[in-house]
């Protein structure tokens, strides 16, 4: 069985330890999930397992012949390539078994009758073998295939890849993996940029995926029908679970109950030695009860809770008061060139209704929120607003919006 191992893998950025003494194995039958609170290391640890970081000190072990793909979060842009030619470099891993056969089919044209003949025939017969395993043969099937469950069309096949957004670039570069059919594969964040359609093509592919997966996500269902252990970072330590995503939230929440006691006892203790200390710290006859207990909170241990896994507990106050009729749209019209968008479209949204818009991309979706919240106003009908409503809009690209200058506090107040 292939298999990669991965052994006391260090890692520190400054002064703080990212990853520490992190082992783990991962063989093409691994269903994992990695786990952690943002900031915790984990798409670090993917980048050092694939090697597009470097730890500073850790053991990797492979086995001969071991294929690992990665797909980041984010950040991969392609510009020369349609978005077919784009997938099927996946099939480039090939190249030396092509050049190989070519050389020997050039060579069987001018040589004769002999062993040496023989020996290239069978060599032919075993790199045939080797693409037909490979899907080579089936590539065109193999990448429409793939392409489509991610929400492509065919006209898509054919365009530049740089005509398609951030979003549809990750797309791309899932897809490419996918079709690369590796050993094991490490996704970070996969269905970020997957509408419900592209989840579900998704997670039915992965589930009929030979290979091995690790995956970090934040959806908590996806993972559930994906993963089968959960792999935890914590303060750079790595502890595994057995089980899915919701199975690791059950044990994590026993786990969360019993440091929470001690952690309210510890700091109880802590307390009562601080008081203690401060009660008697200049009192000759208690100096060396003082002493010993400084030294002893000096040295104690102390118990902490992962944050990511505490419970958030917040109200928002009453919206202003409005009207019963929310938002009404009468006889709306919307084209992009001669693609129909909303042709005659009417809905009445009343106070306390909670809409969900699902449709395939390019339904429209997008383009409804915008015209609702006067980002666009090239449209034709009715769109109007109760007296006294007013309209929060959170768009697919609102980072870009973001003034990266500012800390997180200023941008939100």
């Amino acid at each position: 069985m292939a298999t990669l191992q991965v052994q006391r893998v260090h890692l520190a950025f400054a002064d703080r330890d990212i990853l520490e003494d992190v082992s783990f194995t991962l063989t093409e039958k691994s269903r994992s999930a990695l786990a952690g609170g943002n900031g915790s290391g984990k798409s670090t640890l993917l980048k050092v397992i694939s090697h597009v970081m470097a730890a500073d000190q850790y053991d990797y072990s492979a086995t001969k012949g071991l294929r690992v793909s990665y797909l980041p979060q984010s950040d991969i842009v392609f510009e020369q390539e349609s978005v077919y030619g784009e997938v099927e470099k996946a099939f480039d891993r090939l190249s030396p078994l092509l050049e190989e056969q070519q050389l020997l089919e050039n060579r069987l044209s001018t040589a004769g009758e002999g062993q040496k003949t023989e020996a290239m025939v069978l060599r032919l017969s075993e790199i045939h073998e080797a693409l037909l395993e490979e899907g080579y043969f089936s590539r065109k099937e193999i990448i429409e295939q793939v392409l489509f469950g991610l929400g492509f069309s065919k006209a898509d096949m054919g365009r530049p890849t740089s005509e398609f957004s951030g979003g549809w670039q990750m797309r791309i570069a899932l897809a490419k993996i996918l079709v690369e059919n590796p050993s094991i594969m490490l996704l970070d964040e996969p269905t970020n940029y997957l509408d419900i359609e592209a989840r579900y093509w998704l997670k039915n592919y992965l589930k009929v995926y030979e290979g091995g997966l690790m995956i970090v996500s934040h959806d908590q269902g996806f993972l559930d029908e994906t993963v089968h252990e959960v792999f935890e970072l914590f303060q750079g330590k790595l502890k595994r679970y057995s089980g899915n995503y919701t199975q690791y939230l059950r044990q994590r929440e026993m786990e969360i109950a019993q440091l929470e006691a001690e952690f309210k006892l510890q700091q109880e203790q802590l307390e009562k030695n601080e008081q203690f200390i401060e009660r008697f710290r200049y009192k000759a006859t208690k100096s060396r009860q003082v002493q010993s207990r400084i030294k002893m909170l000096e040295k104690i241990e102390l118990v902490e809770v992962p944050s990511h896994l505490k419970q958030l507990s917040f109200s928002f106050p009453p919206a202003p008061h409005s009207p019963n009729d929310v938002v009404i749209i009468e006889h709306l019209e919307k084209h992009y060139g001669s693609q129909r968008i909303f042709d005659d479209f009417s809905l009445m949204v009343n106070k306390g209704d909670r809409l969900a818009v699902t449709g395939k991309n390019g339904a429209g979706k997008s383009t409804l929120l915008r015209i609702l919240s006067s980002e666009d106003s090239e449209y034709g009908g009715v769109v109007r607003l109760g007296p006294n409503v007013t309209v929060g809009y959170f768009a697919q690209d609102t980072e870009k919006t973001l003034n990266a200058e500012n800390s997180v506090l200023e941008e939100v107040s």
